[in-house]
């Protein structure tokens, strides 16, 4: 917001530094503006873009005066969801607490000999930390990212090759009958009597076909995790920008502020553009069919495990959990209602879809440079990931001899074989 820019760049933002100066002072932090001014610059220096906890973590160990925070529900909704991330860094990476002590990445840092290893793995660090370059060109790729965004995805035309696009994807990717099911859930429409009380004429025509199904989909996913409800947040094109600009006159006569948020301005016509253009409810939906078909396809293979662990179509299923990383007995055990069934809808969804994580896009393309050079390429990597896990493997598997699956029989865990040979034909004929 506005007061982390002043922090960021006083000498741009001379006024508002004067009001937090003067409010300081008003507020009984300090006593005089010289003191003011440094306890404000001390504050400056612990800024960071993109910190988790921003602010509000900050006020913590350094109070400011009110007019320096944003009281907003949806800084609340923020604040929580970066915690879930921070909390999940911490459980994987470790945390940073004290002077000596290091994470993950820093411990494997000093024991690796290779430079280019290190850097790898430093930038990785960056990337999952959400750390980025402050500097004018990165802001500048930024800008002309968002307006990419907007211009190229926001019409009705994209947002046509994309249901298409998607929806085959999720056919690959899922058996093609849970898919088929899934997809005539989802388009089952409910019909009401108009009523025109109090409504438009418009209004009440469209209140008369709801898509119920869609729509509690829709909430279900935003509940997993597998729909975002800012999409454009899901895609990662929206870093914040910085900076504030300076309103025209013209427009100050009409009641415009006096300066202008440019990630805002930019934010709101990316989500308007594409909206209005048709891009955001088609991804809506194409997510909403992802995670139904990868449930239907779940309550399919769950069911063959339970007939016959060791039948040929029970060993493929096991081949497929083990290769997104499950364990096949802890989704039996949940039959269908738990975090690690959660977890799978949610892999399954973003193995179609994407959703642009540090483990499904290269690092150099996940940076505002990479993301306006080579927008849709990184689709394109998540794509062939999804072939190379999932078709390319079992049929070079199949050519020596078959994938090993490791299952559970009589209480002990033995190795099996399983050829997959014919799926390749799948990924280019569905």
């Amino acid at each position: 917001d506005k007061t982390q820019a002043t922090l960021r760049n006083p000498h741009k933002h001379k006024e508002h530094w004067d009001l937090l100066v003067d409010a300081l002072v008003e507020e009984g932090f300090v006593e005089t503006r010289a003191e003011a001014d440094k306890y404000l610059k001390l504050h400056s220096q612990q800024i960071r873009d993109n910190g988790y906890f921003a602010g509000m973590e900050k006020a913590r160990g350094m109070a400011l005066p009110s007019i320096a925070y944003n009281y907003r529900f949806e800084v609340m909704l923020d604040y929580g969801q970066r915690w879930a991330e921070r909390l999940s860094q911490i459980d994987n990476f470790g945390q940073i607490t004290t002077e000596d002590s290091k994470d993950l990445f820093q411990e494997y840092e000093v024991q690796i000999a290779d430079e280019g290893t290190r850097d790898f793995i430093m930038a990785l660090r960056g990337r999952v930390y959400n750390q980025q370059s402050d500097s004018g060109l990165e802001r500048a790729m930024s800008v002309m990212n968002k307006l990419a965004t907007g211009l190229q995805l926001g019409n009705f035309g994209t947002a046509t090759l994309n249901i298409i696009g998607g929806i085959t994807l999720n056919f690959i990717a899922n058996p093609p009958m849970a898919s088929l099911k899934a997809l005539g859930h989802l388009a089952r429409p409910e019909f009401h009597a108009p009523r025109f009380r109090g409504k438009s004429f418009m209004r009440a025509l469209s209140d008369m076909v709801e898509f119920k199904n869609l729509a509690d989909m829709i909430q279900e996913g935003r509940m997993r995790g597998a729909i975002n409800s800012d999409m454009i947040s899901l895609l990662r094109d929206t870093n914040n920008v910085g900076g504030y600009l300076r309103t025209p006159e013209v427009l100050k006569r009409l009641g415009a502020p006096d300066t202008l948020n440019m990630n805002e301005l930019l934010n709101r016509f990316v989500n308007t553009t594409m909206k209005w253009g048709g891009y955001i409810p088609t991804e809506m939906f194409i997510r909403s069919h992802a995670q139904l078909a990868a449930k239907y396809a779940l309550t399919d293979r769950l069911a063959d495990l339970q007939k016959n662990p060791l039948a040929k179509k029970s060993l493929k299923h096991i081949r497929h959990f083990q290769e997104h990383g499950f364990d096949y007995r802890d989704l039996l055990t949940e039959n269908g209602t738990g975090p690690k069934t959660e977890n799978y809808i949610r892999v399954m969804s973003n193995l179609t879809q994407g959703s642009y994580k540090v483990d499904q896009t290269p690092i150099h393309l996940d940076t505002p440079t990479g993301r306006f050079f080579f927008k849709y390429i990184k689709f394109i990597t998540q794509v062939s990931r999804m072939w190379y896990k999932d078709f390319y493997k079992p049929f070079i598997s199949a050519l020596h001899g078959g994938s090993q699956v490791r299952v559970e029989v009589n209480g002990v865990m033995t190795t099996r074989r399983v050829s997959e040979f014919m799926k390749m034909l799948k990924f280019f004929a569905v």
